[in-house]
């Protein structure tokens, strides 16, 4: 198992490459769940009339930052501030929920996905050096990760 890697582009590159050597190589992604900041957020509201008003009674207490989130998955919350960090988000919460505001922090991710690829190694020994060597390659271009091979694999070869 050789990633991740944080391309799909490059892990497709990486693939050819390995499949020259090696007798079985597939590509697998999946979910990279990085944060990209925190949200302070009021619960989604019935109608978007009522976000309107949510965000005018806002700005009327002296939160003149709100609005109404109009894409995503949050779209039709109101939103009254975005924050790198989760101590910031929390005292923004804090200091406009003591105005009398329901609100929750929400932690964002990017969406981004990340590579693997799993190989089978040949099973004529001449074939090995060349495929370590691949390994080698492919690994150096990614983060790579040792993984355990089960017993059964190992008697196999």
């Amino acid at each position: 198992m050789v990633g991740p890697i944080a391309s799909e582009t490059r892990a497709e590159a990486l693939r050819t490459l390995l499949s020259g050597v090696a007798s079985r190589v597939t590509l697998r992604s999946e979910p990279a769940s990085r944060e990209a900041g925190y949200a302070v957020l009021a619960p989604r509201t019935a109608t978007p009339a009522l976000a309107e008003a949510l965000v005018e009674e806002l700005r009327a207490a002296g939160v003149p930052d709100s609005v109404v989130v109009t894409r995503g998955r949050h779209a039709g919350r109101v939103s009254v501030g975005l924050y790198a960090g989760p101590r910031l988000a929390a005292e923004r919460q804090r200091s406009v929920s003591a105005r009398g505001f329901e609100l929750e922090v929400v932690a964002l991710s990017t969406g981004a996905r990340t590579y693997w690829l799993d190989s089978e190694a040949p099973r004529a020994p001449a074939a090995v050096s060349g495929y370590m060597q691949a390994i080698t390659t492919v690994a150096a271009a990614s983060t790579a990760t040792t993984a355990t091979c089960p017993a059964a694999a190992v008697a196999r070869n």
